[in-house]
This record gives structure tokens, C-alpha cells and sequence, in this order.
């Protein structure tokens, strides 16, 4: 080990500490135990055109020595851009072995993986006992099946959150066990359907704890599903956020025809993400929007994000009608509302006006107790 004057090694570390590949680098074998903290959230990535040794290697080699003293402050994992080639392979698998090590690792993170097979992660998964959160994002998999076999070896797990996560499409061929444990369930881009029929299967008298949940580019044929799962959560869901495929011309519209939020006894905050607002039948489908969301009877935070291309079509928006809603429909709890724009542009020239526009005829909601926010 390197006999490095302490008033040096932590102007080393001061410098690079913003710059984590070049801090793991330099300092694994010599950075002293006081700042072990700076290695709480770690990011191992083996890029798609270099061999794995310049990034893996140095934080690998270290981890398996037995004087190795910073596993214990590891609490964050990532693990990006593993690909399928057979070279990869051979360099990974073994690398769940010593990855096992890192035993206080709360969350996990697999991003941009062209294949993950679930024999490396037998060796890996079940030896994490603290390993509360895992996040898979950009992922391929063979089947609904192997995620939930891979869901399975995390017996501790609160917290799943999916993006973009692919597989063949096959119907789970059992019920998630674990499904009532957890707490915070993202999903953004994934095939919902077989993911829905093992985690919430129709007709099932079970009830979800999720108490943070969020479900993005529903499209109508997972309408049935997300009510159903929406339904399951109802005594316990305290934060939800849904986002809606913009190319679907029916989604909201259907969904609130089938979703009732009186029932949803605890639900504080409620923030709906593209929502179509270019022409008259969904202008009024965001009025029924506004209205079901209202009926939570708790509901402290509204947020509403709206599609607009133009000014024009921003201002064909039936304000005043909102405003009359709001104001006579909103439970005491109300304390925020929130309306927010995508796709449009307005010249820093014409913003500010805008937003006085629209607060005048939000009057009534600008006279009551809880706050309105316009952000363009």
C-alpha cells in the first residue's frame, strides 16, 4: 500500500470527487478510512467498445482482498452497459461472486444490459440481506418468468422501479409471492400486461401495500390492468403518478371512465403527465380528469402536465370551467395545484404575461387557501 502524506490524499480526493472513474482509479488502495463515505454510491460500467479492466478491474481487485475495509459503507450499486458477447461473459459472471461482498448494498441498479441471465445473480442476489430497492432499466430478459424469478431472490425487497425493460411476450406462468411487500412500484415502458397478471392477477382478493406508486405511456389495452392494480392499493397509496401514451387518442378518456379515486381513502398527492389538450373532446376529458382527481378525499397535491404545441391551443383551454371546478369541488386537504406544459414554446417576451392571463381566470382558485402554480 502506498505511503501517501494525508494532507495530500485529501486534496486528491477534494479534486476527484465529482469525477468517480478517475477517483475509483487512483485511490482504492490508499484512501484512508475517514472518507470511505465517498464511496457510498458506486457505478461500475463496462462500455460496449473497451475491454472491462479499465473500469471494473481496479474496484474488483481491491473488493476481493481480505484487508479490503470500505465494502461495509457500499450502500448504492450500479451496473451499466453489460453486453451479450461471450467475452463479456466470461468477465462478468465471475464478478457477481465478489460483488457478493458488498452486504450493506440497499439498492441495485442494472442499466443498458443487452442480456441478464439469472445464473450469475444466484450467487449475487440472495447473499445481499440489506438490498431493499432494485431498478432495471434499458434490460433485456427472456420472459415475464425470469424477471419475477430474479424478483424472488430478493426476499427483503420494498422498493421496484422498470424502465424500458423488455422480453418475449409470454404470460407469467405464476403469482409474484412477494408482491404484497412491496411499498414503491415504477413502471415506465414495459409490457405491462404479463407484468400485471403476475403482480396483480384479475380478480385476485389480495391487497397491495404500495404506498408511492407510478405507471407511465399507458396505452387502452392496459387500462383493465392498471384499474385493477390501482384497485388493489386503494387502503394504502399515498403518492401516484401516471403518464399516458400520446399517441393513443382514447387512453384517458377510458381510464377515468373505469377509475374512481373516492375509494383511495389515503392518497396525498396525485400528478398526471401527458395529458392531450389539443382539441374539444380532450378538453373535456380534462375536465373529467380534474373532476374523478378531486374525489380523493385527502388529495393535498394536484399536478397536471399538458400537451400543447402552440399558444393557441394553450388558450383554447376552458380555464374558467376549471376554475369553477376547483374552487366548489376541492376537499379541505387541497393545498397545491399545479399546471405544467410540454411541447410548447413561448418567448421569454410573451411568458410572464401569459402566466397573469391565466391566473386571472383562475381567480377564484387564486383566492383560496391552497396554492396555484403556473410554469410555461
Amino acid at each position: 500500500m502506498l505511503n501517501i502524506p494525508q494532507e495530500l490524499t485529501d486534496k486528491i480526493i477534494d479534486c476527484l470527487h465529482d469525477d468517480k472513474p478517475s477517483l475509483y482509479l487512483v485511490c482504492w488502495a490508499w484512501v484512508p478510512a475517514t472518507r470511505f463515505h465517498i464511496f457510498a454510491d458506486i457505478t461500475l460500467r463496462r462500455s460496449w467498445s473497451r475491454m472491462m479492466h479499465p473500469q471494473y478491474r481496479p474496484f474488483v481487485d481491491m473488493l476481493a482482498t481480505d484487508s479490503c475495509t470500505f465494502a461495509p459503507f457500499v450502500v448504492s450499486l450500479t451496473l451499466e452497459d453489460l453486453d451479450q458477447t461471450l467475452e463479456a461473459e466470461l468477465e462478468i459472471s465471475p464478478l457477481f461472486t465478489t460483488l457478493a461482498k458488498l452486504k450493506t448494498v440497499k439498492a441495485l441498479t442494472f442499466r443498458r444490459l443487452g442480456s441478464l441471465g439469472e445464473q450469475p445473480l444466484y450467487s449475487f442476489l440472495p447473499r445481499l440481506p440489506s438490498l431493499t430497492e432494485i431498478s432495471l432499466q434499458s434490460v433485456k430478459l427472456a420472459s415475464a418468468d425470469q424477471l419475477f424469478t430474479i424478483l424472488e431472490m430478493c426476499p427483503s425487497l420494498t422498493s421496484l422501479k422498470l424502465v424500458s425493460v423488455s422480453w418475449e411476450l409470454s404470460t407469467a406462468s405464476a403469482v409474484y409471492a412477494r408482491r404484497t411487500s412491496i411499498r414503491k412500484l415504477s413502471i415506465i415502458g414495459c409490457p405491462p400486461h404479463e407484468f400485471f397478471y403476475a403482480f396483480a392477477p384479475a380478480h385476485s382478493s389480495s391487497r397491495l401495500t404500495c404506498t408511492s406508486l407510478a405507471i407511465q405511456s399507458i396505452v387502452s389495452a392496459d387500462v383493465e390492468n392498471i384499474v385493477g392494480l390501482l384497485n388493489c392499493t386503494s387502503e394504502t397509496l399515498v403518492h401516484l403518478l401516471l403518464g399516458f401514451d400520446g399517441w393513443d387518442d382514447d387512453v384517458e378518456g377510458l381510464f377515468f371512465v373505469h377509475m374512481d379515486l373516492a375509494n383511495h381513502k389515503r392518497l396525498v398527492s396525485l400528478r398526471i403527465c401527458d395529458i392531450q389538450a389539443n382539441d374539444e373532446p380532450k378538453l373535456e376529458r380534462l375536465l373529467t380528469m380534474i373532476h374523478n382527481a378531486l374525489r380523493a378525499p385527502l388529495l393535498e397535491v394536484l399536478e397536471l402536465v399538458l400537451m400543447c404545441s402552440t399558444r393557441s391551443v394553450m388558450e383554447e383551454i376552458p380555464w374558467g370551467r376549471i376554475d369553477n371546478l376547483i374552487s366548489s369541488l376541492h376537499p379541505d386537504s387541497l393545498r397545491h395545484v399545479a399546471f405544467s406544459f410540454r411541447g410548447l414554446y413561448i418567448s421569454d417576451d410573451t411568458r410572464a404575461a401569459t402566466v397573469v392571463d391565466i391566473m386571472r381566470q383562475l381567480r377564484k382558485c387564486s383566492a383560496s387557501d391552497f396554492e396555484v402554480v403556473i410554469t410555461l
